[in-house]
């Protein structure tokens, strides 16, 4: 999930709105229901395995239930790569590239993206340096009516939390990206 979201962070939101105002977007770390707000778009980002089942996990029907205007799932998959392949990467890639990102920023952006990681629970460690990952695609859908998701009111009086897994071409019919997105 992290991983994701940081590829996310650096690949589609910093170059559109810069990264002061990219870290700003981020509220998955916070809990909050979509890992993005930008504006009146509401942005979920999952992470799926090349070599798995084409599905990604949905921890909660508030997921792709967003409550701004406009809502958009996005999808990586990645693909398992040598620990020599110089367009690898893996968490602590990620993170580092970040933290060089906002160098030359403010201290408060900074500090506010070592705040995001931290409550994402995300600590540097020699553990992540043992799987390297390739972005083989990204995809983003619309979520709007029709798309396949549980809603909210199905969710019975007294269930707390919903999980299932959603198929990613059952989500092909909306695949669609929000105006700002650059390929």
């Amino acid at each position: 999930g992290l991983l994701g979201e940081l590829l996310f962070l650096k690949d589609k939101v910093a170059p559109e709105f810069g990264w002061e105002s990219a870290i700003d977007f981020w509220k998955g770390p916070e809990e909050a229901p979509q890992d993005f707000a930008i504006y009146s778009t509401a942005i979920e980002v999952k992470c799926q395995s090349g070599g798995s089942k084409p599905t990604v996990k949905i921890s909660s029907a508030e997921q792709l239930h967003p409550q701004l205007p406009e809502a958009y799932l996005v999808v990586y998959t990645l693909a398992s790569t040598d620990q020599k392949d110089p367009e690898g990467f893996n968490l602590n890639d990620m993170a580092n590239h970040i933290r060089t990102e906002l160098e030359v920023l403010s201290d408060q952006a900074r500090e506010r993206f070592e705040d995001l990681l931290f409550m994402a629970g995300y600590i540097t460690s020699e553990g992540y340096e043992t799987f390297r990952f390739s972005k083989v695609a990204v995809r983003s859908f619309k979520i709007e009516e029709g798309f396949p998701r549980i809603p909210i009111t199905a969710v019975p009086s007294g269930c707390e939390k919903v999980t299932y897994s959603l198929k990613i071409e059952a989500c092909a019919p909306f695949e669609k990206q929000p105006e700002w997105w650059r390929n």
